[in-house]
C-alpha cells in the first residue's frame, strides 16, 4: 500500500523489513521531485529498456470486451548491510488488485524456502567448509511466461511505438498475481535443464551431481544460493543459470534476505545474524503507542524471532495474542524487548563443527491465565546452531504435566521427522534423531504403549511420536531441567537461566564487542499495585539501569524482563484482563506479510517452525520489484 505522498508503507514480500513509510521507496511523481531524480531517471530507462529487449510485451489494440488492468512505474534506493545507497532500481509493477480471479488469473501459488533449511544448508556448509555462492536474478519475473490475457498501457512518458495502442503481455510483470507462480515454473525448468531436481524435503531446495560433485542450490524467488564441496560444481552450475537468466554474481554472501552472513573458513565457523533490522526496527518504534504501531512492532518482532533470534520467541508470541486490544501496558512490553534488542542487537547463531541433529522439548503447564493451556517449545540444533524452534500455547487443555509434555513431543516430532528428511537430503542422513525431553511419565509414555484412566482421552494424533520411537525414527532421553535448552521457549527464565539456554542455541555477539551479554532494559510503564503505569519510560521500583535492568515480576500479572527484556509478559493476558483491554480471539495484525524479507507469520499465532514468506501473492512484487 500507499501513503498518500506516494511514500511505500507495506505490501507483500519484503514489507515487514522496510519502514512505515519508507524514504528509498517511492512513486515515480515522488521521485521526480528528489534531488537525485536523474539517477532515478536513468534506472526507469533501463527498465523500459529492458522490458522492451525481454519480449515482455506486444502492442496490440485492445479487443472488444477487454480490460486494461492498471499499472505504475515504482521508484527505489537499494541499500546495502552498511546502510550506504548501492543502485537505484525503476520497477514497472501491475496492480494486482485489479485483476478479476478467473478471468485475469487462475492458479497463484508458488513456494518459496522455509527458514530452517536455510539455516540446516548453512550449517552443513560451516561443519563440512563447503563453497559458496549468492546470485540475483534480475527482472526474474519478466521471464515467466504469461497463460492469460492481461494488458496494460505503457509506462507514461516512456512510450513507444503509437500511444493509443495497449501492451499485450507475453511475460509476466511485477504485480500480477500469477507472476510468482510464472517465475517459479520457468526457474524450475532451467535448474532441471542444468541436471538439478527440487528435493522432496522442500521445493526450493534443488540438488543433483554437476561435474562429478553434488551442488545444492537454494531459491528465494530471485536470491539463489548455490554451494558444493567443489568449486568447479559450483562454478559450472553458476554458469548454467547465469546463461539462462541474466543475474548478478555476488560473490561469497555477506547479506542475504536481510540477514548478515559472516564466515570465517580457517575456523570453520559461520554466524547467522540480522544487526542492520534489529536497528531499523528501534528507529521505527522510538515513540508513540497507537494501537496501529503496536501491530507493526509485533508484526516486525515475529520476523526476527523467525529468522535469527529463538531468544525472544516466548516474549513475542506472548505479545502477539493482544494485537487487537493492546493497552499500555502491553506497548511498555513490547517496549521492554526492544530495550533487549537494543543491547543485544549483535547475536547471531553460530554454526560450526560437525555434529548430529539433537531436539529438545518442553511444556510450560497450564501457563495460559485465560485459558489455562499449555505452552510449547521446541528447538532443534545442528552443528552448534539452532536450526529450528518454536513456542506456542497448545491447542488444548492438557490435564496434567505429563500429557502436556507429551503433547509438546508430538509437535517437536513432527518437525524432526521433516528435518529428518531434510538433511538425508543433504546428504546427511540421520538414523535417528535424539529427543530431549524432562518429564520420565512422557517418556515412559513415548516408549510404551500406556492406555489408562489417565492417558485415554489423549488425542489419537498426539500418539504420532510414540510410532516414530517404536520405528527408531526418534530416540527419546530424559534430562534435568537445568539441561533442558527449550525452557526459554515456554516461559520467563532469570538472567543465568536465560543466558544459558541462549548459549546452547549457539547464539553469540557477531562481531569482537560483547554488547549481547549487557544487561539493558527494563518493562516500562507496566501497572503497579496502587495502579500506576501507562506509557512512561520509568522503571518499576527496584529496577533500572543501576541494576543491569534484572527483572521485576508485578503482582498483577505483567510480565517479568529478564535480563534486560528477553521475556516480556510472561502473563501478558493478566495484564490486558485488569486493564480491561484482552484481545479478542483471531484478531491480529497481517504481521510478517515476509519477505519475509518479512515473515508470512500467521496473525495473532504463536512463533512456530513454519512461520516463512510466501510468494503466493507475488513476493517482492510490490516490494518495490526485484533486489
Amino acid at each position: 500500500m500507499w501513503g498518500e505522498d506516494g511514500g511505500f508503507l507495506g505490501g507483500n514480500g519484503a514489507a515487514m523489513a522496510a519502514l512505515p513509510q519508507d524514504p528509498d521507496k517511492m512513486r515515480i511523481h515522488v521521485a521526480r521531485r528528489a534531488d537525485d531524480w536523474k539517477l532515478f531517471d536513468e534506472a526507469v530507462k533501463r527498465e523500459v529498456d529492458s522490458l522492451w529487449a525481454n519480449g515482455t510485451w506486444e502492442l496490440v489494440d485492445l479487443p472488444p470486451g477487454k480490460k486494461v488492468t492498471g499499472a505504475q512505474m515504482l521508484c527505489e534506493r537499494k541499500r546495502g548491510a552498511d546502510g550506504e545507497v548501492a543502485r537505484y532500481k525503476g520497477r514497472y509493477v501491475v496492480r494486482g488488485d485489479t485483476q478479476t480471479a478467473m478471468v485475469d488469473y487462475h492458479e497463484v501459488w508458488a513456494p518459496v524456502a522455509r527458514h530452517a533449511t536455510l539455516r540446516a544448508l548453512l550449517g552443513k556448509c560451516a561443519g563440512e567448509g563447503l563453497t559458496l555462492c549468492q546470485l540475483d536474478v534480475e527482472t526474474a519475473f519478466l521471464n515467466g511466461v504469461m497463460e492469460e490475457e492481461v494488458y496494460v498501457r505503457q509506462p507514461t512518458g516512456y512510450e513507444r511505438g503509437d500511444p493509443n495502442k495497449v501492451c499485450k503481455l507475453i511475460k509476466a510483470l511485477y504485480g500480477l498475481k500469477q507472476a510468482s507462480r510464472a517465475w517459479y515454473k520457468k526457474l524450475v525448468e532451467a535448474l532441471e535443464a542444468g541436471g538439478l531436481q527440487a528435493t522432496g524435503a522442500d521445493p526450493c531446495l534443488f540438488s543433483g551431481k554437476i561435474g562429478g560433485d553434488i551442488c545444492y542450490v537454494l531459491v528465494y524467488v530471485d536470491d539463489l544460493l548455490l554451494t558444493s564441496a567443489s568449486p568447479e560444481s559450483v562454478a559450472r552450475a553458476k554458469d548454467h543459470v547465469m546463461t539462462t537468466f541474466k543475474s548478478r554474481e555476488m560473490g561469497e554472501p555477506s547479506y542475504f534476505l536481510g540477514m548478515h552472513i559472516e564466515r570465517d573458513l580457517e575456523a570453520g565457523v559461520l554466524r547467522l545474524g540480522k544487526r542492520k533490522y534489529v536497528l531499523d526496527v528501534l528507529a521505527r518504534f522510538n515513540m508513540t503507542d497507537a494501537n496501529v504501531r503496536y501491530q507493526e512492532l509485533v508484526g516486525c518482532l515475529l520476523y526476527l524471532a523467525t529468522c535469527t533470534r529463538p531468544d525472544i520467541s516466548f516474549a513475542v508470541a506472548r505479545l502477539a495474542r493482544f494485537v487487537s486490544a493492546p493497552t499500555s501496558a502491553h506497548w511498555g512490553a513490547g517496549k521492554a524487548v526492544l530495550r533487549y534488542l537494543q543491547g543485544t542487537k549483535d547475536l547471531a547463531i553460530k554454526y560450526g563443527g560437525s555434529s548430529e541433529l539433537v531436539g529438545y522439548h518442553d511444556a510450560d503447564y497450564a501457563a495460559d491465565v485465560d485459558t489455562l493451556r499449555s505452552t510449547t517449545g521446541a528447538v532443534f540444533i545442528l552443528n552448534g546452531g539452532a536450526v529450528a524452534w518454536t513456542s506456542k500455547l497448545q491447542k488444548s487443555v492438557a490435564m496434567s504435566t505429563t500429557e502436556a509434555e507429551y503433547v509438546a513431543a508430538s509437535m517437536a516430532a513432527k518437525e524432526a521427522v521433516w528435518l529428518q528428511r531434510l538433511l538425508g537430503e543433504l546428504g546427511n542422513p540421520q538414523t535417528a534423531v535424539k529427543m530431549h525431553c524432562e518429564s520420565q511419565g512422557a517418556v515412559a509414555m513415548m516408549r510404551n504403549p500406556v492406555s489408562s484412566p489417565r492417558t485415554k482421552h489423549i488425542d489419537v494424533a498426539h500418539h504420532f511420536v510414540r510410532e516414530m520411537v517404536d520405528a527408531g525414527k526418534l530416540t527419546v532421553v530424559n534430562v534435568k531441567t537445568g539441561e533442558m535448552t527449550a525452557d526459554v521457549l515456554t516461559k520467563a527464565l532469570p538472567m543465568d537461566g536465560h543466558h544459558k539456554c541462549r548459549g546452547e542455541m549457539g547464539l553469540v555477539p557477531m562481531t569482537g564487542n560483547d554488547s549481547a551479554s549487557s544487561r539493558v532494559g527494563v518493562l516500562a510503564g507496566v501497572p503497579t499495585r496502587d495502579g500506576a503505569g501507562g506509557d512512561k519510560d520509568e522503571a518499576p521500583r527496584g529496577t533500572g539501569p543501576q541494576d543491569g535492568g534484572a527483572s521485576a515480576v508485578q503482582d498483577d500479572g505483567a510480565s517479568a524482563v529478564q535480563d534486560g527484556g528477553v521475556t516480556a509478559a510472561r502473563d501478558a493476558s493478566g495484564v490486558a484482563a485488569g486493564a480491561g483491554g484482552r484481545a479478542a480471539a483471531g484478531g491480529a495484525p497481517q504481521a510478517g506479510t515476509e519477505e519475509t524479507n518479512g515473515a508470512n507469520v500467521a496473525p495473532g499465532k504463536d512463533v512456530k517452525f513454519g512461520a516463512q514468506p510466501r510468494a503466493a501473492d507475488g513476493v517482492k512484487a510490490v516490494r518495490g520489484a526485484a533486489d
